[in-house]
């Protein structure tokens, strides 16, 4: 049963990430609920490691009832077909607890019924995989950088029909909307990568497996520039460095990515300061400045409450614009910081930023131990670094479909798991 929820489940894959991403949550739900009977018979004790993280959930939730976001629990619109919750405080344990659940059940199924087969999942695998780089290859000849034509092409059909300044706005606001949902689906394939990698790789040579990434990279790198999410870029690039420290320290590189990790959450200040020193007086993109003025911004936040932070989703309460310059009328911090770690520091204070910390340290040390095939643990060390360079530049720390794209690559790595350990 578990193993049919799999495969439906990466077969919708390429249409809930056509949509953007927002419905890879609901897929995390239907992989709870095929894993809910395992999880009942079994009743795994949580490891110490989960048990940190969901204590900082916890005071990340706590927080919010300090935090100047308030608002209502949930919302719900029969008008509009609206429901959605509202509330952090509420929102962000429900997605930790379901995720956690979700992780839990593929880590007791990749153990258990050593008679189920694994071939339709890893199926329905190749073929999402292999339909989601055709819609992103596809999306950047029509809509990508190199694309951009096709816009005013439009505009050009239409604008006898359709006031200039009325058609100006209509593309502009669509673009937006439409460059957005093109860069979540680029970073969710890109989450993506390190997965497709090991199972198209599993059964090559050394020197196969050197020549194919060799090959593949370039154009993997154009694509994900082309599709306005530089932020992949680096992910790539990094989630290839991390592979390569996998495959020459073996599982011990894991212990240093979690200590690595857990240094990086305590350092994140003084990092932004240096930072900030650093490129005083000097001339930035404007991309770069912004993204540095935002940062330092928040720093003086955390400076103000250190130890227990303004609460939860507090960042997204503060309406400061920038009084001149070519940022002049924009916030100063647009939504939330744009640094997953910053977002905690200045939200859930020193405490969350420790637990966290703590908890990534343990979840190191926990997969250094783990009978690990070498293809899923280096794809597990890329995802690792994948992750850390979106969390440094571009999301949102409590990001609801980031996290549950992140937890969906990880039950493909145990599928993958499974399948190469029974493979004959």
């Amino acid at each position: 049963m578990y193993q049919l929820v799999l495969a439906g489940c990466w077969a919708l894959w390429p249409l809930i990430a056509l949509l953007g991403g927002q419905g890879t949550s609901p897929l995390m739900g239907l992989m709870l609920l095929a894993s809910l009977p395992l999880l009942w018979q079994v009743r795994p004790r949580p490891a110490l490691y989960a048990c940190l993280f969901l204590t900082f959930v916890l005071w990340a939730a706590i927080t919010a009832f300090w935090s100047p976001a308030g608002g209502a629990l949930v919302t719900v619109n029969p008008a509009t077909g609206v429901m959605a919750i509202d509330s952090g405080g509420l929102r962000v344990p429900l997605l930790a607890v379901l995720l956690s659940l979700a992780i839990a059940g593929g880590v007791l199924w990749t153990r258990s019924r050593p008679d189920a087969s694994t071939d339709l999942p890893i199926r329905a695998l190749l073929l999402a995989l292999a339909l989601q780089a055709l819609i992103l290859i596809i999306i950047a000849i029509w809509s990508g950088q190199s694309g951009r034509s096709v816009w005013f092409i439009k505009a050009y059909d239409i604008a006898e029909v359709i006031p200039p300044d009325t058609l100006r706005g209509w593309l502009t606001e669509t673009q937006d909307s439409v460059i957005q949902n093109i860069i979540r689906n680029a970073v969710l394939f890109c989450l993506a990568i390190p997965l497709a990698a090991a199972l198209l790789l599993r059964n090559t040579s050394q020197r196969v497996r050197l020549g194919v990434l060799a090959i593949a990279t370039p154009p993997l790198l154009w694509l994900m520039n082309d599709l306005w999410a530089q932020a992949a870029v680096l992910s790539i690039l990094t989630g290839l460095a991390i592979a390569a420290l996998v495959w020459l320290a073996g599982r011990r590189a894991f212990l240093w990515l979690g200590a690595g990790s857990a240094a990086y959450i305590f350092s994140m200040p003084l990092l932004v300061s240096l930072a900030a020193g650093l490129a005083a007086g000097q001339t930035l993109p404007l991309s770069f400045q912004a993204r540095l003025e935002t940062w330092q911004a928040v720093l003086a936040r955390i400076s103000e409450k250190p130890l227990f932070g303004w609460g939860l989703e507090a960042s997204k309460t503060w309406k400061e614009v920038h009084s001149s310059g070519a940022l002049e009328g924009a916030r100063v911090v647009p939504g939330h910081p744009h640094n997953m770690v910053l977002q905690i520091w200045v939200e859930t204070g020193l405490l969350g930023a420790a637990l966290l910390a703590t908890a990534i340290l343990l979840l190191g040390a926990r997969l250094a131990k783990a009978d690990w095939q070498r293809p899923v643990a280096m794809a597990s060390g890329a995802l690792w670094g994948a992750v850390i360079v979106f969390a440094s530049v571009s999301y949102a720390a409590w990001n609801d479909a980031f996290w549950a794209g992140v937890a969906f690559i990880a039950i493909g790595l145990l599928l993958l798991q499974r399948h190469l350990r029974t493979a004959p």
